[in-house]
C-alpha cells in the first residue's frame, strides 16, 4: 500500500502552477507594454518639463537678431543687465501668441533704444511715439513672469522673475525653502 505522507502532484496543481506561470507572464507584458506608453508620454513633455524646472540651464542655439534687440531694449527699460536672453525669447513668443498688435509694438520700441541714455528716457521716447502703454506692459512682464494677454496669459519666468531680486537676500521665492531651488542636490554640509 502506497504511504500517503508524500503525495504525488495531482493534475490540479499543475495545472496550478501552470496559470501561474500564464498569469506572471501575462502580467509582465502588461507592464512593458504600460512602461512603454509610459515612456512615449513622457519622450513628448519631459523635455519642456525640464528646460522649466529650477537651477536647470536650458540649452538653446545663439539668440536670435530679434531676441538680442528685444534683450538690448528690455535691459534698458528695467535697468537691469542680468536679464536672460531664454526669458527674453520666451516673452517674445508668448507675446507674439497672445497678442496680434504685440511684435510691431515692441519693434517700434526696440527702435527707441539706442536713442535713449537710460530707463527714464527710454519711457519718454515711448510716451512720445505713443507706446508708454505697452512698454509699461513689458516691465510689468519681467517682474511679474507672466505675459497677459487680452484673453489668456502665460508663464514665462517664475524665479527669475525680478521681484524677487528685491528681497532675495532675505526671503526665498514662494514655494521654495529658504536654500532655494533644488537644494536637496547639493552635497549636504559637513557635521
Amino acid at each position: 500500500m502506497p504511504s500517503s505522507s508524500h503525495p504525488e502532484p495531482s493534475t490540479s496543481s499543475a495545472a496550478t502552477l501552470g496559470h501561474l506561470g500564464h498569469s506572471l507572464q501575462r502580467r509582465q507584458v502588461l507592464l512593458s507594454v504600460s512602461g512603454m506608453a509610459a515612456l512615449l508620454a513622457a519622450r513628448q513633455w519631459l523635455p519642456a518639463a525640464i528646460a522649466q524646472t529650477p537651477g536647470s540651464q536650458e540649452v538653446a542655439a545663439a539668440p536670435s537678431a530679434e531676441v538680442m534687440a528685444f534683450l538690448n531694449f528690455s535691459r534698458k527699460l528695467t535697468a537691469h543687465n542680468e536679464l536672460s536672453p531664454v526669458t527674453a525669447r520666451r516673452i517674445l513668443e508668448a507675446g507674439n501668441r497672445l497678442s496680434a498688435p504685440f511684435a510691431p509694438q515692441v519693434a517700434e520700441l526696440v527702435k527707441l533704444t539706442n536713442d535713449a541714455a537710460d530707463s527714464p528716457a527710454l519711457m519718454a521716447a515711448a510716451e512720445l511715439a505713443g507706446l508708454k502703454d505697452h512698454a509699461l506692459a513689458i516691465n510689468t512682464v519681467w517682474y511679474t513672469g507672466t505675459v497677459v494677454g487680452p484673453k489668456a496669459s502665460q508663464v514665462v519666468a517664475y524665479r527669475e522673475a525680478l521681484m524677487y531680486s528685491a528681497v532675495q537676500d532675505a526671503l526665498p521665492v514662494p514655494t521654495y525653502c529658504l536654500n532655494g531651488p533644488l537644494w536637496w542636490t547639493q552635497k549636504p554640509p559637513a557635521v
